[in-house]
């Protein structure tokens, strides 16, 4: 195709969905006169660098954008300028697929700048071997309405939101999934910088449900906070956490105090596998408590921790002796390959007439013997492992 098709009068235009024209050079829309700006709802490309820079040269157009979906548009290298950003407020989902060149979403022609989305619900970038950041030169998107990040196979990315400020800490309130895959690159999932506090900074994702990240090989934290001694996240909605293969991943959640002992609430499914430098699960420092402490985790049905030959605790408590986990609703337990894991922190207690009993709802432990015959039980009922024992299946 070598003619470049002019359209002058879009009115009514809600999708442009063109598909695997790869000699496709470009395509100009030009609002004419009588146009009405903003007509534009929902816009798919599927193909041609050109097509889509030329869509970025017709200003005034896209106040009403809901949705971008980009996919095999294997020459392009950005998908919005800093000037068009403007013109986004209504935009709810950016959708970029099989964009093999594409190396930023958003450039940024001058000094960093904020750019804010405030409808934004999803994002979603898939196969973008080159993608190395969302907003080049230090740029910010702000997108307080965001559910959905969804990014896989983007192996230069090294992280995928920042903020610059304190300001923005709490921008992501409404974020309920984070899905991180095969990003060789990452190393964290979430970056602020510039924060003046020189002591733990607590940040809290209220409604986050779903934590899954998978095979990022050089991943430290799901939040770095430069500038500050530690990081708190509290994610009190969180009801899944899905981790493989983050090798440089040493903890998941940590919290400073007992206040924040119950964020866990709604937690029911923790399956954590290949970590080889994970230490603990779950970090909770300056708890005041040289007894035991007990956690609860009402709503945990399967706890899988598998190939972790760092992993000491599951859930580790500076200044308490011992922790011990209840879970009246744990189904089944999977532990294999996790040699320095000398405890299992599940509560024991005891029936009517004063008789130890496993957690009511416990259908299956999972384990080595080997591994089983050498933990150790001190820090439960003295028939903890007797109760516990019909349970298991031995591999």
């Amino acid at each position: 195709m070598s003619n470049i098709p002019t359209f002058n009068t879009l009115e009514r235009l809600k999708i442009l969905r063109v598909e695997y024209l790869a000699n496709l050079t470009g395509i100009l829309l030009n609002a004419s006169e009588s146009s009405p700006a903003g007509q534009y709802s929902h816009l798919k490309v599927f193909v041609g660098r050109e097509l889509w820079e030329a869509l970025l040269d017709a200003p005034g157009q896209y106040s009403h954008l809901k949705v971008v979906h980009i996919n095999e548009c294997p020459q392009l290298m950005k998908l919005f300028t800093s000037n068009l950003m403007s013109e986004l407020k209504n935009l709810e989902k950016i959708e970029v697929r099989n964009c093999h060149a594409m190396e930023e979403l958003i450039a940024v022609e001058r000094s960093p700048k904020e750019f804010f989305l405030p409808k934004l619900k999803r994002l979603s970038l898939v196969d973008m071997p080159k993608l190395k950041s969302i907003c080049s030169s230090n740029g910010v998107m702000v997108c307080e309405s965001l559910q959905v990040i969804d990014i896989w196979n983007c192996s230069r990315l090294k992280k995928i939101l920042s903020s610059s400020s304190k300001l923005q800490l709490g921008v992501l309130k409404n974020l309920e999934e984070i899905t991180a895959v095969f990003c060789d690159e990452m190393e964290e999932i979430i970056a602020i910088d510039d924060v003046d506090c020189k002591k733990e900074l607590i940040i809290s994702l209220p409604k986050l449900r779903k934590l899954t990240l998978k095979d990022m090989q050089e991943l430290k934290s799901i939040i770095n906070v430069c500038g500050s001694n530690g990081v708190i996240l509290v994610c009190d909605s969180l009801q899944v956490i899905d981790i493989q293969g983050c090798r440089k991943l040493k903890k998941i959640l940590s919290s400073s105090s007992k206040l924040q002992l119950g964020v866990l609430k709604n937690l029911e499914e923790i399956d954590v596998r290949g970590c080889i430098e994970m230490e603990e699960i779950i970090a909770i420092d300056d708890v005041d408590c040289k007894k035991e402490l007990i956690i609860s985790l009402p709503k945990l049905r399967k706890l899988t921790l598998l190939r972790m030959r760092e992993l000491k605790s599951i859930i580790n408590v500076c200044g308490s002796n011992r922790v011990l986990m209840v879970c009246d609703s744990l189904q089944e337990i999977v532990i294999w390959g996790c040699p320095q894991l000398k405890r299992l922190p599940i509560y024991v207690g005891v029936d009517e007439k004063g008789e130890p009993s496993p957690p009511p709802a416990l259908k299956k432990i999972d384990v080595i013997r080997g591994w089983w015959e050498a933990l150790e039980w001190d820090h439960l009922h003295p028939s903890a492992k007797t109760i516990l024992l019909p349970f298991c299946e031995f591999d």
